[in-house]
């Protein structure tokens, strides 16, 4: 009895201490702030942000995928700093990609919101500026070209810069703008304005929307990756509005639908992206902007493929929808490396403002990661995200080697340090109880300092019928349409059915 109440205050004094350690990690939101640097010089490096939605980091072969899928991302990794841990705010694109371009938290710039919410969906706020903007305001030529209504002027991600272009799909066409012609466009823009036109260096985004629902590779990727029952030459295309409000409504058909033959798909689109992003970098090459270009290849989410019940994106903070690729290349003093440190997406900015010599914006909260990528600093970062676009509202927290998931009055706590596919809830545990109420207030701390400044609410934006169509055309459906849903299930996050037939 003694020995056993022994182990149970050494737990708790272990609880203690890492609590202790957690509160002083997750103090920090603020950038790393130096004097102001000068604006952009002849020798200020070009930026080429690579943003692939719905790209889960274990798809790739350098994260350890042994498919074959990804060949020229994994060239990248091999010539740049690839990080192992790297996460988003959010698992779904909207509130993801503005902390990214915003190096803030979503309690912060505001933009995202939930189907079906009294706010319904948010645009960035005003009073947070863009990484375009700071680099626009420092006589970099920025550009980008985009895919997906949520990330379309509508919704303020647009501000800063000069050329923004933006597509949406037809109305009721299931595929938006392919791959190929986004890298048509973007060497066409390379082209333009690399420096030796313009004279001035480029801040340029390229964003890639294959691997997000519907999947509907081209034929000889389909052909490739494709279970047998889905390599025709009219294949079905999965992933519709009227297969996801089958899904979620748990009536999914397992003669149609069986979502192993979707992960099959899936595959196809990341393995044809990785060829266009090949043909990008390649182009780079040619125009001879390698050793002058800051390359950052990065996710907005993941995606879920049963991996806790569920399936596609938008409804849990595990880490299949919050893990994501980050890999930063600059040959000009980045030396190729892997960094096991846990970084975040709000990192992304300040580090690209330091490798351009340029300086961030007040309104950053993240910190540089050339400590990281030099070799200076081994430490973790702790990783605050929020919001769901399906069911309840959740935030977790991940440091120390636990995390924390909070929402709809329920509470998981795992030890990803050991359990990485977050199998195991000590929630329950008494045991763990000093190390969930620790974790608990380093959220809390954490979420009043990311506060700071605003109010976070973001801007009301209202989408008209024929965008909504649009949405839905892609697989997006409103909480009017998922009726018996509650985004809960037998006590854990998740948001869909499994079908019965699933292999």
């Amino acid at each position: 009895m003694r020995r056993g109440r022994s182990a149970v205050r050494m737990r708790v004094l272990r609880c203690g201490l890492l609590a202790a350690g957690i509160c002083l990690s997750a103090m920090s939101v603020s950038c790393d702030r130096s004097a102001p640097a000068p604006a952009a010089a002849a020798t200020s490096p070009n930026v080429l942000l690579v943003l692939i939605d719905t790209l889960r980091a274990d798809k790739l072969g350098c994260y350890g995928n042994d498919l074959g899928l990804t060949p020229n991302i994994d060239r990248l990794a091999g010539q740049g700093c690839l990080f192992e841990r790297a996460f988003s705010h959010a698992p779904w694109t909207l509130p993801s990609v503005s902390s990214l371009l915003t190096s803030t938290y979503p309690i912060r710039h505001g933009a995202g919101g939930r189907w079906g919410s009294p706010q319904g969906l948010t645009g960035l706020s005003s009073d947070v500026r863009t990484l375009a903007e700071c680099f626009g305001g420092q006589g970099y030529d920025t550009g980008a070209i985009i895919n997906v209504l949520f990330l379309s002027p509508k919704f303020g991600l647009d501000r800063g810069f000069a050329d923004y272009d933006f597509q949406p799909p037809k109305k009721s066409q299931r595929v938006q703008r392919r791959a190929t012609e986004v890298t048509d466009r973007a060497l066409a823009w390379l082209k333009k304005h690399k420096r030796g036109v313009s004279g001035r260096p480029f801040f340029f985004l390229v964003h890639y929307f294959d691997p997000h629902l519907t999947y509907d590779p081209p034929k000889r990727f389909r052909e490739r990756f494709a279970l047998p029952a889905d390599r025709t030459r009219d294949p079905t295309l999965f992933g519709t509005e009227r297969d996801m409000i089958a899904l979620r409504r748990g009536r999914g058909d397992a003669s149609l639908l069986p979502l192993y033959r979707l992960e099959h798909l899936y595959n196809g689109e990341v393995a044809y992206t990785d060829e266009q992003v090949g043909r990008l970098l390649d182009g780079v090459h040619r125009m001879g902007l390698d050793d002058s270009t800051v390359v950052v290849l990065t996710a907005d989410h993941g995606e879920e493929f049963l991996d806790h019940g569920g399936f596609e994106h938008g409804h849990t903070l595990y880490d299949e929808l919050i893990h994501i690729p980050l890999i930063v290349r600059y040959p000009e003093l980045i030396k190729p490396r892997r960094v096991h440190a846990m970084v975040r997406h709000v990192d992304v900015g300040p580090t690209l403002c330091g490798l351009a010599g340029i300086h961030g914006e007040a309104t950053f909260q993240g910190r540089s990661l050339e400590p990281v990528m030099f070799g200076r600093s081994h430490k973790d970062r702790p990783v605050l995200s929020q919001g769901n676009m399906w069911g309840p509202s959740l935030t977790s927290l991940r440091a120390g080697g636990y995390k924390l998931i909070t929402g709809a009055g329920k509470v998981a706590l795992f030890h990803v340090a050991v359990d990485p596919r977050e199998r195991h809830d000590l929630a329950g545990d008494p045991s763990d109880k000093a190390l969930r109420v620790a974790m608990s207030k380093a959220m809390a701390g954490m979420l009043k300092r990311a506060r700071v400044g605003g109010d976070g609410k973001g801007q009301a934006v209202g989408l008209s019928r024929d965008e909504l169509e649009r949405l839905r055309a892609l697989g997006y459906v409103g909480a009017e349409e998922k009726e018996g849903t509650s985004g809960e299930k037998d006590g854990t996050f998740q948001s869909t059915s499994r079908p019965a037939s699933y292999p």
